[in-house]
């Protein structure tokens, strides 16, 4: 894929799809989502991810693995405010 990550990307014109993850803490798990997902992808599809107050090495090395843009809080808000950032995309 072309796309380059961005944390504070405008919305691309040819997306037809946008993928939503909401994360905290499971980057392990996070890693196999993305696993599952990335090839999965096409480069109409933009994939957004929401880090509810898990910062960490691990997910920064995620992140530039794979093409995404990145929301992330420092606290862990809960799950409805994490929700609401989607609203941001």
């Amino acid at each position: 894929m072309s796309r380059k990550n961005n944390t504070n990307s405008d919305t691309n014109s040819d997306t037809i799809l946008d993928i939503c993850i909401l994360t905290a803490g499971r980057a392990d798990l996070f890693e196999k989502c993305l696993d599952t997902l990335i090839p999965m992808m096409k480069p109409e599809y933009q994939l957004y991810v929401f880090n509810n107050g898990a910062p960490s090495p691990a997910y920064s090395e995620l992140y530039k693995k794979f093409p995404m843009t990145v929301k992330q809080t420092n606290v862990n808000v809960g799950y409805p405010a994490g929700e609401i950032g989607r609203a941001h995309v």
